[in-house]
């Protein structure tokens, strides 16, 4: 049976839902900042739950498929904030970016010649 602390975490997953939702249309510091916040907070809260009804059943969060499956959204949960965390020090979208600037320049062949220039030396 669900508690408040499940409740809560899943309007904390909604909220930053629709931060990140946002984010996307519309790009803000700030507001992508808050969407990892409040996921942040929801994966605390979700962990308090499942610690909650590890503790009144006297057993693991994954004896049952409730408990089966709120275990794997807060796994998924802290799979992403970990992968946002590491990949926020790099620059994600410069190859994108670069690569549709040389396109529209070039007639739309412009990618080809950029690629070439950037991968040329692997091999």
């Amino acid at each position: 049976m669900p508690n408040p602390l499940g409740y809560l975490s899943l309007a904390l997953y909604v909220a930053s839902f629709i931060c990140y939702a946002r984010n996307l249309s519309a790009p803000n510091m700030w507001v992508g900042r808050l969407a990892s916040l409040l996921l942040a907070g929801g994966i605390f809260v979700q962990y308090l739950s499942l610690y909650q009804r590890s503790l009144a059943l006297h057993t693991v969060p994954y004896d049952d498929l409730y408990g089966s499956m709120s275990l794997f959204a807060w796994l998924l949960g802290i799979t992403y904030l970990g992968l946002e965390l590491f990949h926020r020090q790099h620059n994600r979208f410069q190859h994108v970016h670069m690569c549709r600037k040389t396109c529209h320049q070039d007639g739309g062949f412009g990618y080809l010649r950029y690629f070439h220039e950037r991968f040329a030396g692997w091999g």
